[in-house]
């Protein structure tokens, strides 16, 4: 019996480790610090320097126009706004969902204009 419990155990906790490491390994994060932004997905790992980005900016959700989402983008070049309509994370463009806290750390770094292309905010 006691056996049995040992297993049953050393098995939940063997699940528990599994799904911690593909949540940690296979999660999609922003990382904003003094050097940069920073993308990582479970399929690629895209990294700007400040000194890289051209442009920080605020836009709706340019693939679905219905949806009330709002985006934060960098980027090495200067866009127009039809031109974020075909755009995707690359090592010259990273975009992830607006929010609050994220404004906020980039700020911190970045002290040129934040371009707001957005009707939602």
């Amino acid at each position: 019996m006691w056996d049995k419990a040992v297993s049953i155990l050393l098995f939940s906790t063997n699940i528990f480790a599994l799904i911690l490491i593909t949540n940690i390994f296979f999660k999609t994060y922003l990382i904003i610090n003094s050097k940069g932004v920073v993308y990582n997905s479970k399929y690629a790992k895209y990294k700007l320097n400040w000194s890289q980005i051209s442009e920080v900016g605020l836009v709706d959700n340019f693939k679905k126009p219905t949806e009330k989402n709002v985006f934060i983008y960098f980027s090495t070049k200067t866009y127009i706004f039809s031109y974020l309509a075909s755009a995707s994370v690359s090592n010259e463009f990273i975009v992830a969902k607006y929010s609050e806290p994220i404004l906020d750390e980039v700020k911190k770094y970045w002290k040129e204009e934040i371009k707001f292309l957005t009707k939602s905010l």
